[in-house]
C-alpha cells in the first residue's frame, strides 16, 4: 500500500466525505481536510522524507511517532474531536447507537454485530450513547496503548 499527499491508498473504504453526504462547504468536511493536511504533514516531518509519499513501513512507523509526539499537533485527540462531530450527525454532542453502527458499517464496512459490540464497549457508562470525553478517551487508547482488553481497542471495531 503507498500512501500520498492526498490521502489516497488502494483499496480500502469509501471516504467519510462520500458515505456522510458532506459537501465542500459543510463545516465537518473542512475540519476533515485541515486536520489530514496538517497530519499529513506531521507523517512526512516524521519519516524524514523528502518526497510526498510514504511506504506501508515509512506510514505505519510515521503514524506510531506523530500519535505521541504532541509537539506540534494532538494527533489523537484532533482526530477524536474531528471524527466525533461527523459520526454525531444530529448535532446532539452525543454519539447513538445507530450513529456508530453506521460508521463502522458504512466506513469500515463492519457487520452489524461486531458495530454494535464495539459501540457497547466504548459506551463505558452504558447510557446507550458515547459522550466526547468517552470517544476521546477510546480513540485515546486506540493510538497510544497496547492493551487489547482496553475499550478502545475497539475503536474501528474488532481486529
Amino acid at each position: 500500500m503507498t500512501v500520498t499527499s492526498t490521502g489516497r491508498t488502494t483499496g480500502g473504504s469509501p471516504s467519510a466525505t462520500c458515505t456522510y453526504h458532506l459537501t465542500p462547504d459543510d463545516r465537518r468536511a473542512r475540519a476533515l481536510h485541515a486536520f489530514f493536511q496538517s497530519y499529513w504533514l506531521e507523517l512526512l516531518r516524521h519519516a524524514d522524507v523528502q518526497e510526498d509519499r510514504l511506504s506501508r513501513n515509512q506510514y505505519v512507523d510515521a503514524v506510531r511517532r506523530a500519535s505521541v509526539d504532541t509537539s506540534r499537533l494532538n494527533v489523537v485527540d484532533g482526530l477524536g474531536h474531528v471524527l466525533f462531530d461527523v459520526i454525531d450527525v444530529n448535532g446532539d454532542n452525543e454519539i447513538s447507537r445507530e450513529e456508530y453502527t453506521r460508521f463502522l458499517t458504512d466506513v469500515w464496512s463492519l457487520e452489524e454485530a461486531e458495530a454494535l459490540q464495539a459501540f457497547r464497549t466504548l459506551d463505558t457508562d452504558s447510557d446507550d450513547t458515547v459522550s466526547r470525553p468517552e470517544f476521546l478517551k477510546a480513540i485515546r487508547q486506540y493510538f497510544l496503548l497496547n492493551d487489547p482488553d482496553a475499550p478502545g481497542s475497539l475503536f474501528f471495531g474488532p481486529a
